[in-house]
């Protein structure tokens, strides 16, 4: 007796539709501007403390002056991280995964967040019209979740995307940005309060010995002059 052939099962992608982009979006209470100036506090933040960084390493004391707010620079950059960081964002897996800089975290975006994002990403060009939908934004969503982003580098890519490309990215260069944005916050989200206590403390060091070698010059002019 002849076995009956299955009939073939058409390819789609992963079970996830255009649909999937209108499930209820992440609530929170911040205003649109806010990333904006968490940006720019990460970007003053990471400044200062490369100028300070510099400095110890050339035990050179003049730049470091205007140095003085780290503090309050870190005050604005950490309420950001924490607004836009926050444990709703993520899900714990059982077994740990890298994450983009490559450490190993149990920590995981969540598909939620990642369809919200992407939906608002695709639904901000007025041209958006992909050959197949279904599959550029299901393989788009999944390469994403592959990498595993913090929501910070997924919110970065969306907005550098959007505010520079005239029509809807190809998912290379969706990916292409993720990783741009990735290293461009590796160092600044791994920033912590002992890590500003440490370089305000090396700031007071520089000067101080700028300060004595200033004292010392002094009192050398002075017995010069008499």
């Amino acid at each position: 007796m002849t076995e009956k052939k299955k009939p073939a099962v058409p390819l789609k992608a992963n079970v996830l539709t255009v649909k999937s982009t209108k499930l209820p979006a992440v609530k929170a209470k911040r205003e649109y501007f806010q990333f904006d100036a968490y940006t720019e506090a990460a970007r003053v933040l990471r400044m200062r403390i490369d100028v300070i960084m510099a400095s110890v390493a050339l035990e050179k004391t003049a730049d470091v002056s205007y140095c003085d707010d780290l503090q309050s620079r870190y005050a604005a950059f950490a309420a950001g991280r924490e607004l836009f960081g926050r444990d709703e964002f993520y899900r714990m897996r059982k077994t740990a995964r890298q994450d983009m800089n490559g450490t190993w975290t149990n920590h995981e975006i969540t598909r939620r967040v990642v369809i919200e994002k992407i939906g608002l990403l695709i639904g901000s060009f007025p041209n958006a019209a992909p050959h197949n939908a279904e599959t550029y934004i299901g393989l788009l969503i999944e390469e994403i979740i592959a990498a595993n982003p913090s929501v910070t580098v997924l919110e970065a890519t969306c907005r550098e995307l959007r505010r520079s490309k005239t029509f809807v990215p190809t998912i290379s260069e969706v990916l292409k940005e993720l990783h741009a944005q990735a290293e461009k916050w590796s160092d600044c989200l791994h920033i912590y309060e002992d890590d500003i206590e440490y370089w305000q403390q090396e700031r007071a060091r520089l000067i101080a010995a700028a300060d004595a070698k200033a004292a010392k010059d002094d009192e050398a002019r002075k017995n010069l002059e008499h």
